[in-house]
């Protein structure tokens, strides 16, 4: 069983990650770098008109920094020069693109002290850095999982390549996947912005579920969930929530959240809050008439074993593969194997899906939990979903105020 977990009251809000702790990150990464050096970047600007541009998950762990398109951190461990061990790099002012975007900063001693690091240049000086890190040192690293074809090369990668074309023979080497370890065990400030992010979650989850009813719509349900996020302390949503209802409940990315609700339906209502930077990611099914029929009543049933049976799994040094295949069993011994058709869960932090190291689960990493059973042609679509921290003595649930039972649902929609 997991063990209880303590969260964080409705509306205090956890401390912020502090510049201190940022730095300790990279110096735990220059102990991987070795004599390598490395880039990350934050990634260009989305071309979304909301302006919800967000950096990676890669440079957001090692600066803080949310809000510098195209930025990027050069760690260079064995740098002679102290100052040039890290450098930050900014793109240069444009006050045209400020006029839309907000006026930033001039480079100063006091931006290179908030932000904890060496030097401060401008993304100009880029190529000429990498390019002399690797006439000194002869070997650069990255620090950003490959992404495969057809998708282009990694930044990190093409730079390299481009400083590899002038220096002769520079090595490349991959260091993300210990990297993604560091990433994937979370701090004590880190579990705590994640329990926060969970409990105004659960805040709008609690506050939403009375508003499922036959006649209702499910765009009314996503509204007051979000509305109270915010009031809970969340910063915005960590994706964009899913209120599927009927068929619409049996597919597993929908998002138009439009359809009124009907008599006999199913809500499958995934969504997460952000604080801090850091992510939720809860699903509650419910029944759209307040209680379950005996049919959906069987398969809920199913579906919770099997999210037990996974959350049991979650311990240190166990594959994720084997805690998905301790849902899988369950569900497939009932005749179900078809209707279960994605994986147990993820990493949950920094971003919803975080990064992967592509290794055992290690002690303090974030998990979501996640098993599911659709039936679209029964209207039956079910997932219920958890975020588990696996510890050395065994899982905690830090969803575990929120009821996932099938009286505690109905208890919900009754409020």
């Amino acid at each position: 069983m997991a063990k209880k977990s303590t969260t964080t009251p409705a509306r205090q809000q956890p401390a912020p990650i502090t510049i201190e702790e940022v730095k300790k990150r990279r110096q735990q990464v220059a102990r991987i770098l070795k004599d390598r050096a490395a880039v990350v970047f934050a990634g260009e600007h989305s071309a979304s008109i909301r302006g919800d541009w967000e950096p990676s998950v890669e440079f957001f762990f090692l600066t803080g920094i949310a809000d510098e398109p195209g930025a990027a951190l050069l760690l260079d461990p064995t740098h002679p020069n102290p100052r040039r061990r890290e450098v930050l790099l900014l793109r240069s002012r444009d006050p045209e693109d400020e006029q839309w975007h907000g006026i930033r900063e001039c480079l100063s001693p006091a931006l290179r002290d908030r932000y904890g690091v060496g030097t401060v240049f401008r993304t100009s000086r880029l190529n000429w850095l990498v390019t002399e890190a690797a006439a000194r040192i002869g070997k650069l690293a990255t620090l950003h999982e490959p992404r495969p074809a057809p998708a282009g090369v990694n930044q990190d990668l093409a730079t390299y390549r481009q400083a590899a074309e002038r220096v002769p023979g520079v090595s490349i080497e991959q260091a993300w996947q210990p990297f993604y370890q560091l990433i994937a065990a979370k701090s004590p400030a880190e579990r705590a912005l994640v329990q926060g992010a969970i409990d105004a979650t659960i805040a709008g989850v609690r506050a939403a579920a009375r508003e499922i009813r036959p006649g209702a719509n499910e765009g009314a349900v996503v509204r007051t969930l979000t509305a109270t996020f915010a009031e809970h302390g969340g910063q915005g949503n960590a994706f964009n929530p899913i209120a599927g209802s009927g068929v619409n409940a049996t597919v597993l990315h929908y998002g138009a959240n439009s359809r009124t609700m009907e008599t006999g339906d199913m809500l499958v209502l995934d969504s997460g809050a952000k604080m801090g930077g850091y992510c939720a990611d809860i699903t509650r099914t419910f029944p759209v008439s307040g209680t379950f029929s005996s049919t959906q009543a069987d398969a809920y049933d199913l579906v919770l074993k099997a999210m037990k049976a996974a959350i049991k799994a979650c311990k240190p040094g166990t594959w994720m593969h084997d805690v998905d295949m301790a849902a899988r069993e369950v569900i497939d011994k009932a005749g179900y194997a078809h209707a279960f058709y994605h994986g147990i869960g993820h990493h949950l932090g920094i971003s919803v899906h975080d990064v992967d190291p592509k290794t055992p689960l290690a002690k303090d990493a974030i998990v979501t939990i996640e098993p599911g059973l659709y039936l679209p042609e029964e209207n039956i679509g079910i997932r219920v979903e958890d975020d588990i921290l696996v510890t050395s003595d065994g899982p905690v649930n830090m969803c575990e105020k929120l009821p996932v039972d099938r009286k505690g649902i109905e208890a919900l929609m009754k409020g």
